[in-house]
């Protein structure tokens, strides 16, 4: 029911507004994963860090992502970097952020501190 002074439709339609609704879907992949799994040739462990401290690539974002799993969760953060070196970088220290926070029993998911650009 229409407000008092406000016609039935205020806001115009997509396709009104020239927006391919089909386009701005995410799409899946050939392989027909979600496109925020990783890109499998992206996904690799940094040397002298745990395996477990990977960084990689997904289909929908240009930036690289760091991953690190603590318990039955995993932390998941952007490195807002889409050089790999940037990327190892940021990793490097998300992992040292992550063990001073679990030593003086912070939260771990809040607050991980971007390194600054050199």
């Amino acid at each position: 029911m229409p407000r008092k002074g406000i016609p039935d439709r205020a806001v115009p339609e997509a396709d009104e507004l020239g927006i391919d609704i089909q386009a701005a879907q995410p799409q899946k992949t050939p392989s027909g994963k979600l496109p925020s799994n990783p890109i499998p040739e992206t996904l690799q462990s940094l040397k002298g860090y745990p395996n477990k401290l990977m960084i990689y690539r997904t289909p929908t974002s240009r930036f690289w992502q760091v991953r690190y799993p603590i318990g039955k969760k995993r932390l998941v953060k952007s490195t807002k970097t889409e050089t790999k070196q940037g990327a190892i970088t940021f990793a490097k220290t998300f992992y040292e952020e992550l063990l001073i926070r679990q030593r003086q029993k912070l939260p771990l998911a809040g607050g991980l501190i971007r390194p600054s650009e050199s």
